[in-house]
């Protein structure tokens, strides 16, 4: 047996004595047992899961088909396949992501992507058979500003752990746009029209994407990118997130 794991903990402990880790949320101490996030934190965040519905995510009372929706979304249209998300986005789970894109917890991404794959419900099975992984692109001069854009470091953990090869250079982010987040629903949709642009169409011609992204709210984002695979000739879309509203 290899001795490097026996030597990981004691590694660990002078780590965490020269850098104290601390939970994003509450922002206590963590202790070596605990993940990014402490124990109590985690115990407040309401994860997603099955049953789910089967094309928007969201918790239901029973299992609902393929062909059947939940009430919430029955007649809502939608440019993706399916909506995935780990969590719902309020509380602790909302704190975590303010803390990995406004606080460089790039870390966190690692987390949330073992997140998002525990949390994929048993009809989304066939996700895992999925062509590309491609990531909600962000605009350079934000990108730089930030010092990475959340939704490729989600991507490429995702990659990781679900096998599916990642490309960045997909779709692109034309202009910046208004920051969506302090626009109303009708507004949010507005700002992201001619916002993106498909940049690599052989790569999802015939394949089925996983496209990424931190959050859906509105859907307004989500909705665009996904339009522009399918117009990319992409066969499937799944939307896979961290957390979304409900």
């Amino acid at each position: 047996m290899s001795v490097f794991p026996l030597l990981k903990r004691p590694f660990a402990v002078f780590a965490d004595l020269l850098y104290p880790r601390m939970c994003p949320v509450c922002h206590a101490l963590l202790e070596l047992s605990d993940g990014p996030v402490c124990r109590k934190c985690v115990e407040t965040i309401i994860f997603f899961r099955d049953p789910l519905c089967c094309r928007c995510g969201r918790t239901v009372s029973t299992n609902c088909s393929e062909k059947t929706r939940c009430e919430k979304c029955a007649h809502e249209e939608f440019q993706f396949d399916r909506l995935c998300a780990g969590g719902v986005y309020e509380g602790g789970l909302k704190e975590c992501i303010h803390a990995f894109k406004f606080g460089k917890k790039e870390h966190l991404g690692k987390w949330f992507a073992d997140t998002m794959v525990s949390c994929l419900p048993r009809n989304a099975a066939g996700i895992r058979g999925y062509d590309l992984v491609v990531p909600v692109p962000m605009h350079p001069v934000k990108k730089k500003e930030r010092g990475f854009n959340q939704a490729e470091v989600l991507s490429r953990h995702l990659s990781d752990r679900l096998g599916i090869p990642y490309r960045f250079d997909v779709l692109r982010r034309k202009n910046e746009g208004r920051v969506q987040s302090s626009l109303s629903r009708k507004e949010r949709f507005l700002n992201v029209e001619a916002v993106f642009a498909l940049h690599r169409p052989g790569l999802v011609r015939g394949r089925a994407c996983i496209l990424v992204d931190d959050i859906y709210t509105t859907g307004a984002t989500a909705g665009a990118c996904a339009a522009l695979l399918k117009r990319g000739g992409a066969q499937n879309i799944a939307v896979l997130v961290v957390a979304r509203s409900i």
